[in-house]
């Protein structure tokens, strides 16, 4: 249920060149294999906090954020919490029933999935679904 590192690198790619920030990187130490990929392969600026923070923390970070992009995980509930708007990926064998029982509730939340095996999301979907929930949350905000 991991989105392919080589589709991260090409968004936040796309995102750094439409001026959206550098990417904080959240997640468990047993993440650090992945990210030291993901580090090796992205060209522009980042911050990795993965297996750094304990929860009150990222519950603080992620309440300083405009928008989480994550695979189902943990922290999309805990953005949810705080507020922070969410665009989460369901990739996988089952991804709708698990988007339907386990995705984060709300207007303020973006649920992308897909079902097939060796499917995985399209970096110009993920990367739309990111700009529809900013517009978004900017037309509540004003």
């Amino acid at each position: 249920k991991q989105w392919p590192i080589q589709n991260m690198v090409e968004l936040v790619g796309r995102l750094s060149e439409q001026g959206l920030g550098i990417p904080l990187l959240i997640g468990g130490p047993e993440e650090q294999g992945r990210v030291d990929q993901f580090q090796a392969l992205l060209k522009q600026p980042m911050v990795s906090l993965v297996g750094k923070v304990d929860l009150p923390t990222l519950a603080a970070l992620l309440k300083q954020c405009n928008l989480l992009v994550s695979n189902d995980s943990g922290p999309v509930h805990v953005a949810s919490m705080v507020g922070t708007p969410t665009v989460t990926l369901f990739e996988g064998p089952d991804a709708q029933v698990r988007a339907k029982r386990w995705g984060p509730i709300g207007s303020d939340h973006t649920l992308l999935v897909e079902e097939g095996e060796e499917q995985h999301l399209s970096v110009d979907s993920v990367s739309s679904a990111i700009r529809q929930q900013l517009l978004q949350s900017e037309s509540k905000a004003s």
